[in-house]
């Protein structure tokens, strides 16, 4: 399966529909196979990595560790599931709110309204992933501005750190030929940028 591919079958799974009503369960499990989470992560990694650091920049994960000892400040956990406090104060407030923030990040994104997702409070990595998967190539999918300013820099290009993601997003694009595969364009780019700067 190309990448291409790979991205419509993600489409066809989490439409926005499903995101609405979906699931706690859905949305993180230990089955390493189906979840929200585990898509977003593993299965379109090849799309544009978010892995490593903390299952909390999904907002809520289910533990494999069963306990109801909060694993970091402004956190809880009830022994199976844990969250950021900001999102409620139990599992199913918590999962509501997040849904809701996923569900709204997917509309903007549908919508080419980028500019509304800056402010949503999210874990940045993801929630431009997110936003990148449902963007039809608007923005690219590359998710710390750290790393979206080294490709600009590679490409001698100008841009303020003020600049909006959707603005750097299209500067970079700005170097696309008509001709060019969006996400062999932006490998390349990120090959290239890395191996500059060592």
């Amino acid at each position: 399966m190309n990448k291409h591919q790979l991205l419509a079958e993600f489409l066809k799974t989490w439409p926005i529909e499903r995101l609405r009503t979906m699931s706690i369960e859905e949305y993180t499990n230990l089955n390493k196979s189906d979840s929200f989470c585990y898509w977003l992560e593993q299965r379109t990694n090849i799309l544009g990595g978010i892995t490593g650091g903390s299952s909390f920049k999904f907002g809520i994960y289910k533990r494999t560790n069963q306990s109801n000892e909060s694993p970091t400040p402004n956190t809880i956990s009830d022994g199976e599931y844990a969250w950021h406090e900001k999102y409620g104060t139990d599992r199913d407030v918590a999962f509501k709110t997040i849904r809701e923030i996923i569900v709204s990040i997917v509309n903007y994104s549908l919508q080419k309204k980028y500019n509304e997702i800056e402010s949503i409070d999210f874990g940045s990595a993801t929630k431009w992933k997110i936003a990148f998967l449902y963007s039809d190539y608007d923005i690219v999918n590359t998710f710390k501005k750290s790393s979206i300013f080294s490709i600009l820099d590679y490409l001698g290009a100008t841009y303020t750190v003020n600049d909006t993601r959707y603005e750097l997003s299209q500067k970079i694009l700005s170097f696309k030929k008509p001709e060019q595969d969006f996400l062999n364009l932006m490998a390349n780019f990120g090959n290239k940028y890395l191996f500059h700067k060592t």
